[in-house]
């Protein structure tokens, strides 16, 4: 007995002495990372990462800094191939979601002048979340250098409806209406952009050359002296209706493009009724359930994923709504029959892991009025039953 003591003990030291020893070499290689990448010593520091990934393979915080360092070491295809791997293995946390990765991923996409795949990309995205302003600002772009200007314009207006702190959204609208020949709008949406980004040379420079078009000289100056343009001689003399938006983009089949778009990849009809909603199953159903939630002024940033649940009968989202701009879970439960109470463990445990307090529950069983009151009150989830989620699918 005391011999089975002594060993347990011994095994236990040893066990402890491993993991401070472990502890303080990884303190050591994250220190080394910090220094080197403040010195701008990027290839020693992908290693020093690489050796932290060695020890943490899922760490989507490790694997998020070695593509932050390609990109940094100016290596675009490996630290796609990163975000990439991230995305297909669903290396993903709390502060680093799958939607974050996606835009890095679109981001870097339309950095290597990839439009095509780049369009894809941004479908990808809008699935996750539909009114992702990037997705829909890359839309606009890429519709304006087709020639499809109204296209183009539908993109972007959405794009700022959904966030209109977008400089990215503003700057290139502008461009848009430039090419249409609008260029007091124009000029508005550049003073938009250069708020939202002062610091933006491309911005400074358009918005200066429209002034100067527009006759307000001392304006264009003023700005245009901030990058260093001194004399007006060098200034196209002519910015409206050049096609800006379709320089330096390769010409592409925008038609089939945006059928895929519209089809998302497939051919499934829309889901319009509860009845279809009861049928539906993967991406059919995903999508309207996607449509559901914008619908109840939400925004989609992340889908929960859990092994045990069957994606056709319940799905859950983390979600920000657009009202508030406060976090939320809304989960979708499909269930056939009238039930006085849902139930709600699994939305519950969501709600706790993600440390939220409020969430929707769409469902399209028939809940009692007196239950759903009091779900509200002792949960903090908010219901939409069968009665009135025909309205969100309209």
């Amino acid at each position: 007995m005391v011999f089975a003591i002594v060993g347990s003990v011994s095994v236990l030291i040893v066990v402890v002495i491993w993991l401070t020893f472990f502890s303080n070499s990884e303190k050591k290689l994250t220190s080394k990372l910090f220094e080197l990448e403040k010195s701008g010593n990027f290839s020693e520091a992908i290693h020093v990462v690489r050796r932290l990934i060695d020890a943490h393979p899922k760490s989507a915080g490790y694997n998020l800094r070695l593509a932050q360092l390609y990109e940094k070491n100016k290596n675009l295809a490996m630290a796609l191939s990163v975000f990439k791997e991230m995305y297909d293995q669903g290396c993903v946390s709390r502060e680093v979601t799958r939607l974050s990765i996606i835009e890095n991923i679109l981001r870097l996409t339309l950095k290597a002048t990839n439009y095509e795949e780049a369009f894809r990309v941004a479908g990808e995205v809008l699935r996750i979340n539909p009114g992702n302003a990037a997705a829909l600002t890359t839309l606009g772009r890429i519709y304006g250098s087709q020639g499809d200007l109204q296209s183009s314009q539908e993109a972007f207006d959405l794009a700022l409806r959904s966030d209109y702190k977008s400089a990215d959204a503003h700057f290139y609208y502008a461009l848009a209406l430039l090419d249409l020949g609008d260029l007091r709008k124009a000029i508005s949406e550049l003073e938009a952009a250069y708020k939202c980004n002062p610091a933006d040379r491309n911005i400074v420079y358009f918005l200066g050359c429209a002034y100067f078009q527009s006759g307000q000289k001392d304006k264009a100056a003023e700005l245009l002296s901030k990058i260093h343009i001194q004399q007006f001689d060098s200034l196209p003399s002519n910015i409206v209706k050049i096609g800006i938006l379709k320089q330096n983009m390769p010409k592409m089949d925008i038609e089939l493009l945006k059928s895929q778009m519209k089809s998302g990849g497939g051919s499934s009809p829309k889901v319009s009724s509860i009845e279809g909603l009861m049928t539906a199953s993967g991406e059919q159903l995903h999508e309207a359930v996607l449509k559901i939630i914008s619908r109840l002024d939400c925004s989609v940033r992340e889908e929960l994923k859990d092994g045990s649940m069957d994606p056709n009968a319940e799905k859950n989202f983390i979600c920000v709504s657009r009202t508030s701009s406060k976090p939320l879970i809304v989960t979708f439960l499909k269930a056939n029959s009238d039930l006085g109470m849902i139930p709600v463990t699994s939305f519950l445990q969501h709600m706790e892991d993600q440390s939220l307090k409020n969430g929707i529950l769409v469902t399209t069983a028939r809940l009692s009025a007196a239950a759903g009151q009091e779900l509200q009150k002792s949960t903090g989830i908010t219901v939409i039953d069968r009665t009135r989620l025909g309205r969100y699918l309209h």
